[in-house]
């Protein structure tokens, strides 16, 4: 999902990363600085609050996005396999319902979920 984020709009704060993700600050550091070591994303001073840095999205991160984008796509297109396409959509209407009643946020793993702050 931060890849995700970056790719819409790179140069982010940690800060406005963490917020769509509802990852306490502690946790989007760590995240972040995974990403980095991993060579998919850099931190570069903010350019307009000092005290901040903005995430930008290495080549690296955008192949592997790529990559994984297609993986998700792949999957989705055999997934209901065998279905008729009304019972497909029924289908992925009803996966999206399960995580919402129990308070998942869509996309996110559910061990970075929670209000941590």
């Amino acid at each position: 999902m931060m890849l995700s984020l970056l790719i819409e709009r790179d140069g982010r704060s940690q800060h406005q990363l963490a917020e769509p993700l509802n990852v306490h600050r502690n946790v989007m550091v760590g995240l972040v600085d995974e990403l980095e070591q991993r060579g998919l994303i850099e931190r570069r001073r903010h350019p307009v609050d000092r005290r901040a840095h903005a995430v930008h999205l290495l080549p690296a991160g955008r192949e592997l996005h790529a990559e994984a984008d297609a993986v998700v796509t792949e999957f989705e297109a055999e997934m209901p396999g065998g279905l008729s396409a009304e019972e497909a959509a029924t289908f992925v209407g009803l996966q999206k319902r399960v995580p919402e009643h129990v308070g998942i946020s869509h996309g996110l793993h559910p061990g970075l979920q929670g209000d941590l702050r």
